[in-house]
């Protein structure tokens, strides 16, 4: 009877585990989620990278604006109206009336505020471009970060998963001991406790999986519903930076960091709006013409002798503005644009701070998870021997099960603390191309 309950707890506890462990691939019949194809829903679906491409289309439309500010105006007008004169009520003496005009006018100078508005555009249009470069930078960090993670926690589904498989089978061990005497009830008892902790952990495990892909799909934009699995991505050593240093990945985003970029292009669009502004002291010439004719029924001619011929003027000019006192409107409008311009030099300024600190973060983070690789590799070796002594030394009785429930959580950790590690790793690697401004969709491919 003893035999067949040890047997059943065993059988219990190792179904638990692989139903934990293998329930999700289950669940749905879908290809699984590679990183590849993650980052690629991410620049589709993600919504900053999809509102930063509006504002850029924004921009373009402004830049068509400006260009077409140096076409000429044409506008037609017409009128219609109606009299009555009750002087005399023998005749008929109702009147009516239609003008009608064709006018153009074409702006031959205006302090050169035309081509400074444009060079603003133009230049507004670029640091929306590259700020959309940046979001899509950003997009495929938090993309590949989140998914890393959601890796993470899948890996340690199957430590934990583990973990209860040798606790259940310590625990048949410990059961044969104590039925044949020579191990304490209270050995029985602990194993028991150690292998509900275990069990606990996988469902923790699994909890964490489950709440990390809620981010990934966070992260890409799309419904947290969705259900998937996740592919394991290649963690190839050959693809990782060597060699860094903080002065060689500072140089490289100042140069190529899409934001510092943008924000150059923001410095000058902010010294094109003075100019804009400045035009406003000058005059402003334009060339006006209109075509006009009208038609009256109390005329001796009739509607097309009147309208089409009789009536027709037309009229041709030029039109000089000289200002002379437009209540500092001017000034002060090129006083506030100075003051624009020396915000975005202070932004510039302040941007590259921020790149200074987050750059010596980066490399400092990413030279000690290199180091952390090789110190858990090592961990999880020594951990290993010390568990496989443990065991055996227990088997013998020349150690407690304290001894080697310690071990084994030992050993447990470490597993973790390598699987962290080797993805960390990844994670530190992609860091230090975000922030020095090299991250690119196209280098997933050979990751993944």
């Amino acid at each position: 009877m003893t035999h067949i309950k040890r047997k059943t707890q065993r059988i219990w506890a190792m179904t638990a585990a692989l139903i934990l462990c293998l329930a999700p691939a289950f669940a749905q019949n879908a290809e699984p989620l590679t990183l590849e194809k993650a980052v690629a829903l991410a620049l589709e679906h993600n919504q900053d990278l999809r509102m930063a491409q509006n504002s850029v289309k924004s921009a373009e439309i402004t830049v068509k604006q400006d260009k077409d500010d140096f076409l000429p105006s044409l506008s037609a007008s017409t009128s219609w109206s109606a009299s009555a004169d009750r002087a005399d009520s023998t005749e008929d003496s109702t009147f009516q009336s239609l003008n009608a005009a064709l006018s153009s006018s074409l702006n031959l100078f205006n302090g050169y505020g035309d081509q400074a508005a444009l060079e603003k555009s133009r230049y507004s249009l670029s640091a929306e471009e590259n700020t959309r470069n940046r979001t899509m930078q950003s997009v495929i960090y938090s993309t590949m970060a989140a998914f890393f993670q959601a890796y993470t926690a899948r890996e340690k589904i199957k430590v934990a998963a583990n973990n209860l498989e040798d606790n259940a089978r310590q625990l048949d061990e410990i059961q044969a001991f104590y039925d044949a005497g020579s191990k304490p009830v209270t050995d029985l008892y602990q194993q028991k406790a150690q292998t509900s902790s275990a069990q606990l952990d996988l469902l923790t495990a699994q909890r964490d999986y489950s709440v990390n892909k809620i981010q990934l799909m966070e992260a890409i934009g799309m419904p947290a519903s969705a259900s998937f699995e996740i592919a394991a991505p290649a963690l190839r050593q050959d693809l990782l930076p060597a060699g860094v240093t903080t002065e060689g990945a500072l140089n490289q985003a100042l140069a190529q960091r899409p934001d510092i970029q943008s924000q150059n292009e923001t410095i000058s669009a902010a010294q094109a709006s003075i100019k804009e502004n400045k035009a406003g002291f000058l005059p402003s010439l334009d060339l006006t013409g209109e075509v006009g004719t009208n038609y009256s029924s109390g005329g001796d001619l009739g509607f097309e002798d009147q309208f089409w011929d009789q009536s027709m003027d037309a009229r041709v000019g030029l039109s000089l503005s000289i200002p002379i006192f437009d209540r500092n409107i001017t000034r002060n409008n090129v006083a506030k644009a100075r003051i624009s311009l020396n915000n975005a030099e202070l932004e510039l300024e302040k941007i590259k701070r921020q790149v200074e600190v987050e750059i010596g973060q980066a490399v400092a983070d990413y030279q000690t998870a290199e180091k952390k690789v090789q110190v858990t590799r090592d961990q999880l070796e020594y951990a290993t021997q010390a568990l496989d002594s443990s065991s055996q030394r227990y088997t013998v009785g020349a150690s407690t099960l304290t001894e080697l429930t310690q071990a084994r959580t030992t050993f447990v950790e470490a597993q973790y603390d390598q699987i962290e590690a080797e993805v960390n790793l990844r994670i530190q690697a992609m860091a230090l191309a975000f922030y020095s401004g090299t991250l690119d969709a196209k280098d997933i491919s050979a990751e993944d």
